[in-house]
């Protein structure tokens, strides 16, 4: 083979066993000795393996369980070398670039996704009475309600907010009554994600664990 074959097979090489896609059994311990001696001398391929490393690094770090077999069967058959002329190097190299991305893409997925951290507004409006109400989230869990145009309770009734978030039971949150203003500002606790359910209803004193009354006044996240 020519001296520009050869090196790039040996760069292929390298760059494969950065990927972890090259056995390392003792059938290819030539191989290996090729690599190491190859690396040793070659400026150029130093510097692509250690980019190579880069990406894998950053891979190990894009998510906490490792991607299906399967996948990693599907894209280490991608970049492993062909017969190829000597304009087919940028095909290679495309491959592996391709193989890289796919396994970043796959991490990303793995992610949980985290609930919003900017400033999320939330109306509560009512279809019965004239009560109205915000609800401020500035990030994280911590929430703040201001109610509206809500009557006085009896002795004995409280109003309670409810946390309910997409696919689950309602949340118990805070009791609260309003003056003769019918106002109220409450503080709670619920992670702002999307489908979020903010709602309000009558309970007795002391609250309650799950709602004993239909919501009045509600609000949702989109």
């Amino acid at each position: 083979m020519s001296s520009i074959e050869h090196h790039d097979e040996l760069r292929d090489l390298a760059m494969l066993y950065t990927l972890g896609a090259l056995e390392t059994n003792l059938t290819h311990c030539e191989d290996l000795t090729r690599i190491e001696a190859h690396l040793h001398e070659c400026d150029e391929c130093r510097h692509e393996v250690a980019m190579a490393q880069v990406g894998t690094a950053m891979l190990a770090r894009s998510a906490a369980e490792e991607p299906p077999s399967e996948l990693k069967s599907r894209v280490m058959a991608a970049t492993l070398p062909k017969p190829r002329r000597k304009e087919a190097n940028f095909a290679s190299w495309t491959a592996i670039a391709a193989a890289i991305a796919l396994l970043l893409g796959f991490a990303a997925l793995l992610r949980p996704h985290p609930p919003a951290q900017g400033p999320v507004t939330i109306r509560l409006q009512s279809t019965t009475t004239a009560a109205a109400g915000v609800v401020h989230a500035g990030g994280g869990d911590n929430m703040t309600v201001d109610v509206a145009n809500l009557a006085p309770l009896p002795a004995g009734r409280v109003y309670q907010l409810w946390a309910i978030a997409p696919g689950s039971r309602p949340a118990p949150g805070p009791t609260f009554s309003v003056g003769n203003d019918g106002k109220a500002s409450v503080a709670m606790h619920a992670p702002a994600q999307k489908g979020l359910v903010i709602a309000v209803t009558v309970e007795p004193s002391g609250g309650s664990q799950a709602p004993t009354t239909r919501p009045f006044l509600a609000g949702k996240l989109e």
